[in-house]
């Protein structure tokens, strides 16, 4: 049903996501602020509006007393609580989308809402990588009663209609791009199963959920492919992410950066691994044993920081953790001007997760970090340059060692309790690697930091103490 379709077109609520009861009651909602109760007519000549005609057709049927741009501000505003708060994934998306992006599909968003709300949604469930593009409602100026969405969207990909499938989920949409010419399959919604018969009459195909459009995998272990320096004393770079990936129950694989002579009282010698060996080995790996998520750690210069840039995008790698190793712990700048303006402008635009520590949060966002309030400013700052969902880690600060996850204005705080041990050489690594693992375990952004946290924390207070300097933390500490 779907093997030979390239282009991918997926409708969001309903479909993506468990939200079509939510946009029901929303009507009773807005309208019940003003003491009015909707009738029949009213909630299905909605169903098939963008949000400003709903505003619109609200305001001229019951005579409200405000704008049309107050009412669209009114519904916006509630939607936006309910998206962070109350919405889930419908089942298997995230399988769905991993096996369409090994495949090089390449996939949209053609979507009523708006793309603020959208694009929170597919940031905190770690998704937002997957698409090339979203197309809204409001960009078109139209409902989906009309095809110029789905056509839109066909124009960017640069295909006709008929060479993309499309998932929809209710009777108006399916019947509406079908007509225009595209394949659509329909995807079951508890809030359209009294029109099944009707989809089912003229959809391309019909599925209760995409575990039926799922390949059965031989082995069904998830991936981490990490990327960074070889660290010989097995604290910290390849050796950490490996043994953290590994107590996750996960396979890991490696491309290895560069190689160090170091152990617990410091580094001795690195020699740089070439770009083109770079290259031979995600190569190696992309073709045989495809990574479900990708941490990136140590990049020594910035040829080599290109060529991973560009391997990663020819694969469509999913899931890129990438801590930006620009500042050591004890402050040291580690890459040149030109590595750290290729990794700004090349690698971190492609990843899903950024996590900097204090120093290099600093150097992202220009802002002198000294409290909290300076990380959420640094935060935005990074943010409003990169739109990348941004971790930086507190670990530096003279009070607290507070992690800050931000991401287009919303803020979330991972409390850590100070723990008394020098012996933690490698938490930088270990922790972007423990997300990349709950990551690849289909888990959302904010619960694969908290796991990834909690998951340091007890190799912390394990205890381990090795080595005469700052030794590593027990990355196996909960087998």
């Amino acid at each position: 049903m779907i093997e030979n379709y390239k282009y991918v077109i997926f409708d969001f609520d309903g479909t993506l996501v468990d939200s079509m009861q939510m946009w029901q009651n929303l009507d009773n909602e807005i309208l019940g602020k003003h003491g009015i109760v909707p009738d029949t007519f009213v909630k299905n000549k909605i169903k098939t509006l963008s949000i400003t005609e709903t505003a619109a057709f609200f305001r001229t049927r019951y005579t409200l007393d405000m704008t049309t741009e107050e009412l669209v501000k009114e519904i916006l505003d509630l939607a936006a609580y309910k998206y962070e708060n109350e919405i889930k994934l419908k089942p298997y998306v995230k399988s769905l989308l991993s096996q369409f992006r090994r495949e090089g599909v390449k996939m949209c968003i053609a979507t009523a809402s708006t793309r603020k709300n959208v694009e929170k949604v597919l940031n905190m469930y770690g998704i937002r990588g997957h698409f090339d593009f979203i197309v809204t409602g409001e960009e078109v100026d139209l409902g989906k009663e009309h095809p110029q969405i789905y056509l839109n969207c066909a124009d960017r990909f640069g295909v006709k209609p008929e060479e993309i499938l499309v998932f929809e989920d209710v009777y108006h949409a399916v019947l509406t791009a079908s007509n225009a010419g595209f394949n659509v399959i329909a995807v079951y919604d508890e809030c359209a199963k009294d029109d099944i018969f009707k989809i089912s009459q003229i959809a391309y195909g019909y599925i209760n959920d995409f575990s039926e459009l799922l390949l059965q995998e031989e082995n069904s272990m998830k991936k981490v492919l990490t990327i960074a320096g070889s660290d010989c004393s097995g604290g910290a770079g390849i050796q950490a992410d490996i043994k953290t990936i590994t107590a996750h129950k996960l396979y890991a694989s490696s491309v290895i950066t560069a190689l160090t002579a170091q152990n617990t009282t410091g580094v001795y010698s690195i020699i740089d691994v070439t770009p083109e060996f770079v290259a031979s080995q995600m190569d190696a790996v992309f073709r045989d044993i495809y990574p479900d998520a990708v941490k990136i750690g140590m990049v020594s210069n910035k040829e080599i920081i290109n060529v991973i840039a560009d391997k990663l995008i020819e694969y469509n790698a999913m899931n890129i953790v990438l801590d930006p190793v620009m500042i050591s712990t004890s402050g040291n700048k580690l890459l040149d001007d030109d590595a750290i303006d290729t990794l700004v402008n090349k690698l971190m635009p492609l990843a899903t997760l950024i996590t900097p520590n204090i120093f290099e949060a600093e150097i992202l966002s220009g802002i002198t970090i000294e409290t909290k309030n300076d990380m959420i400013r640094a935060a935005s700052e990074i943010n409003k340059k990169y739109r990348k969902e941004i971790l930086i880690k507190g670990g530096h600060l003279a009070f607290c060692s507070d992690d800050l996850l931000f991401f287009d204005g919303i803020q979330c705080w991972f409390e850590q309790e100070n723990i008394s041990n020098e012996n933690n050489h490698g938490t930088g690594c270990t922790l972007s690697s423990a997300i990349a693992s709950n990551l690849a375990l289909e888990k959302d952004m904010a619960t694969s930091i908290s796991d990834a946290k909690e998951y340091i924390t007890g190799a912390l207070k394990d205890g381990l103490d090795l080595g005469k300097g700052k030794g590593p933390l027990n990355h196996c500490w909960w087998l």
